[in-house]
């Protein structure tokens, strides 16, 4: 059973300038030795950086209003494992 708190989410809010800008509960931590944790919630989790196999992974995102537009947002180089 996890805890309701330890699940990635984020929104989007309007900050200081009126522009809309994503939050997040999940924070990524890169310490003084080079390692790196993803804190989630009260969670506490590894995050290493691995190459991606190739250079043909790339992200799509469907228009929510649309339904039928998907849009390439980008190459994806690295994965977190």
């Amino acid at each position: 059973h996890r805890q309701s708190g330890d699940y990635v989410r984020w929104r989007m809010i309007e900050n200081s300038e009126g522009k809309l800008v994503p939050q997040s509960n999940a924070r990524f931590v890169r310490w003084s030795d080079g390692s790196m944790t993803m804190h989630v919630g009260s969670e506490v989790l590894d995050a290493t950086v691995a190459d991606f196999e190739g250079s043909r992974n790339q992200l799509f995102a469907r228009e929510i209003k649309g339904g039928d537009v998907v849009q390439c947002q980008g190459v994806l180089r690295n994965k977190f494992v």
